[in-house]
């Protein structure tokens, strides 16, 4: 799962880090903003499955933590891209997108080289009481 969502995270930065580059005129940036929103699309889902996948014992806990933390997120991006618009231009803000975005990729990549090829989440058995 690692693997989808690097790749997914690495479409989404790459079509971030063109749109202020190449994605000025609407021939060049529609497509990209398509490719942009399709791999964003799944990004949740993928990020949902790899928090069930790492706690198959806890989903309910695992999926009201991540809807706390996507959403916390999303404050977080609009606050921070609010005062990037008003501070700087539309095209900068879209630049610190693709460089969070790419943060977000190393944090990935180094996660998973940490942890190892053979890291695969473990189920829990309930413990049966006499």
């Amino acid at each position: 799962m690692t693997g989808v969502v690097a790749c997914i995270l690495a479409v989404v930065t790459i079509a971030l880090g063109l749109l202020p580059v190449v994605g000025l005129q609407p021939i060049s940036g529609v497509p990209l903003l398509l490719l942009w929103g399709l791999f964003f699309g799944g990004l949740s889902v993928g990020m949902q499955t790899w928090m069930i996948k790492a706690a198959p014992a806890a989903v309910e806990a695992a999926t009201s933590l991540w809807v706390g933390v996507w959403n916390l997120a999303i404050g977080v991006g609009a606050l921070v891209g609010g005062a990037a618009i008003d501070r700087l231009s539309l095209p900068a803000t879209v630049g610190i997108a693709a460089l969070s975005t790419l943060a977000a990729v190393l944090a990935v990549a180094v996660g998973a080289v940490r942890a190892g090829p053979r890291a695969q989440p473990t189920t829990r058995r309930p413990v049966a009481t006499p």
